[in-house]
């Protein structure tokens, strides 16, 4: 590939990048406001292990206080902040994978690839993930793997988006790096469009 055709390439593997991470940042917001919201409605003994198990992380802080010299000490109730406060969105994905706490976050989607197959949602949700940290610490010439990609789409399936932005792609040229991200985003926008659902399910009780 001569020089002129590997800039274009790196501006548009560059483009697919932002626009998972764009899409991937108001998953994790929707992840984090169903947990939120749906807080009072999960098990009480799930609750208990989650406050057992997070909810100590933030029950002691510590914090130095230069005008004594003196190293001060706060102990704080378990409670649903702290936990908000300590979770992250991977151990909320676990969690909820392993516990069913929240009904609404079990799902299958229809595989773009197998015919009569199906996905279920935390696979997928592991899947985008895995993408995010991966694109975290390295954003060329990628090696996605399995956990990476929920379906390796062809070229053809990703020309069927209804994402203007993608059908703008050259996608006859596509690297295979941006053809891994494009795929997670393709079925990424589904789940998202089915978590608002819930939001706004919620939000319409």
């Amino acid at each position: 590939m001569d020089t002129r055709l590997k800039k274009i390439q790196e501006k548009e593997d560059a483009f697919v990048i932002y626009k998972f991470l764009i899409l991937y940042n108001h998953f994790e917001k929707l992840m984090f406001e169903i947990f939120d919201k749906y807080w009072d409605q999960i098990d009480s003994d799930i609750k208990s292990r989650i406050s057992y198990y997070v909810g100590w992380l933030g029950s002691e802080r510590k914090y130095i206080d230069y005008d004594s010299y003196a190293i001060r000490q706060e102990i704080h109730k378990y409670g649903k902040k702290i936990i908000m406060e300590y979770l992250t969105v991977n151990q909320i994905i676990k969690i909820d994978r392993k516990e069913k706490m929240i009904k609404q976050l079990s799902f299958d989607i229809p595989s773009m690839v197998r015919k009569m197959s199906s996905i279920s949602s935390h696979s997928c949700f592991l899947a985008f993930l895995n993408m995010r940290n991966m694109l975290a610490h390295k954003i060329l010439n990628i090696n996605f793997k399995e956990k990476h990609t929920i379906e390796l789409l062809s070229l053809e399936a990703i020309k069927k988006s209804e994402s203007s932005w993608i059908t703008d792609l050259n996608i006859s040229s596509l690297s295979s790096q941006s053809q891994n991200i494009v795929s997670n985003y393709m079925y990424m926008d589904i789940i998202v469009e089915k978590l608002t659902k819930v939001v706004d399910d919620y939000e319409q009780c």
